[in-house]
């Protein structure tokens, strides 16, 4: 029984790779049709629509090869700044055709420790998620803090519901019936932010309404 249940997840990690470039040459079809008609909203949807399953299946790859002790974590200091611009250049299209702006406020010469790709990952699935529920407006805030990274994003929609927020801390991999959500996303934020640490300080998240909407925070030591 269990050769059949590490072949059939073997199975399902190969199938979710393969969809995962199909989606992939989807974008970049979706792309160049964006680009040859740049008032095609419906299309720029798509897009944004076929990045986010693409990005969810980013997540259950990465929680596969986690579970399986295959996860490189691969640290080094990086360019804050130089890290949310090149996050923030597949959203372009996405954000101009609905209408919302972005407000970046970071130090161009703040630098910290982490692993670019995990924490990108993680990033362009929450400005992914943000776009959906702004009203016109995403804030991206990043700052050094008491010997800590504190990236908070932020929409100005109608915040995160009150259920999410009691349950953010006892979040597992499993779906709600009651907000049809697998939890998939807050799930994944906890093991990549978990991975950062050091000194006996791992990296956190925190969710919560503010007077202006939601505010997605990561708290990295």
């Amino acid at each position: 029984m269990t050769d059949d249940k590490e072949h059939f997840s073997m199975v399902l990690a190969a199938t979710v790779h393969d969809i995962k470039n199909a989606l992939s040459i989807i974008s970049q079809q979706l792309s160049e049709m964006v680009l040859e008609n740049q008032n095609s909203p419906k299309v720029a949807l798509l897009q944004h629509e076929v990045n986010r399953m693409n990005g969810m299946l980013i997540q259950l790859l990465t929680m596969y090869k986690h579970d399986k002790g295959q996860l490189p974590v691969q640290m080094g200091f990086v360019n804050v700044n130089d890290f949310i611009d090149e996050q923030l250049y597949a959203f372009e299209i996405p954000l101009n055709h609905a209408g919302i702006s972005i407000q970046v406020d970071v130090d161009e010469e703040l630098e910290w420790y982490f692993d670019e790709s995990l924490l990108g990952v993680l990033i362009s699935n929450i400005i992914g998620n943000t776009i959906r529920y702004a009203e016109s407006e995403i804030r991206i805030s990043i700052q050094e803090s008491q010997n800590q990274l504190v990236i908070d994003i932020q929409d100005d929609g109608k915040g995160f519901p009150e259920q999410m927020l009691e349950e953010q801390n006892q979040v597992i991999l499993g779906v709600s019936s009651s907000h049809s959500r697998t939890g998939l996303g807050l799930y994944f934020a906890k093991l990549i932010t978990s991975l950062h640490g050091h000194d006996d300080k791992i990296g956190t998240i925190q969710l919560h309404n503010n007077e202006i909407g939601g505010n997605f925070s990561i708290v990295l030591p």
